[in-house]
């Protein structure tokens, strides 16, 4: 025995009995395999893409369910039936209202007034309707309601669109066409949710995207 409390250890002494025999079965197989992916493998939402190319797993998720004005106001969430209802109901509501008002104030001063003033201010009305139509793709009640008319097409609605042809063509055919004004909410059930007078004038009625 060495002296030298450093020096590596002693050789372990052979084995007298051998190497263990390998196993002549080898591994057992797994009889089911591996499980399949049935919905196949993940693929990368472009919408997380960064500005790299990578895919960024944080990126907030893009809703295509609004839409803009100007440039590719054709694309959107078309409204609800029920909602294109409920906002043509208040509308007809708002004139009623006003011409009453008109009627109860024209009875103050004069009892022939009465249709004078109750049509002066449901046409005072009509006219800023139609301004607003004409320039942002609402009425009042479109408005409170959060749809808005566009052109299919995703060109800008102007007068001509969203007035002239959507409003006074269409009720113009309704009164020469019979059953012309059955016709033109019926056709909302179509698929594309258009009105006869949707087609007339090239729109359809979307959600409006919420305004900051």
């Amino acid at each position: 025995m060495s002296d030298n409390p450093y020096a590596p250890p002693p050789p372990s002494p052979p084995n007298p009995f051998g190497a263990p025999p390998p196993n002549p079965y080898g591994a057992p197989p797994n009889p089911y395999g591996a499980p399949p992916n049935p919905y196949g493998a993940p693929q990368a939402n472009p919408q997380y893409q960064s500005p790299s190319g990578g895919f960024n797993p944080y990126a907030p998720p893009q809703a295509d369910l609004y839409v803009t004005l100007g440039e590719g106001a054709g694309e959107g969430m078309l409204a609800e039936r029920g909602t294109r209802l409920g906002a043509s109901m208040l509308d007809g509501l708002l004139y009623g209202g006003v011409a009453a008002v008109g009627a109860a104030v024209g009875a103050i001063f004069d009892e022939d007034a009465i249709v004078l003033v109750a049509f002066a201010l449901m046409t005072v009305l009509a006219i800023y309707q139609w301004y607003l139509i004409a320039t942002t793709g609402q009425s009042l009640a479109k408005k409170w309601l959060g749809i808005r008319i566009v052109r299919v097409d995703g060109t800008p609605l102007g007068f001509l669109y969203g007035v002239f042809l959507r409003s006074w063509v269409t009720q113009l055919v309704a009164a020469l066409i019979p059953l012309g004004g059955l016709i033109d909410p019926l056709l909302i059930f179509g698929d594309d949710r258009r009105c006869l007078h949707d087609h007339i004038a090239g729109t359809k009625v979307v959600v409006a995207i919420p305004e900051s």
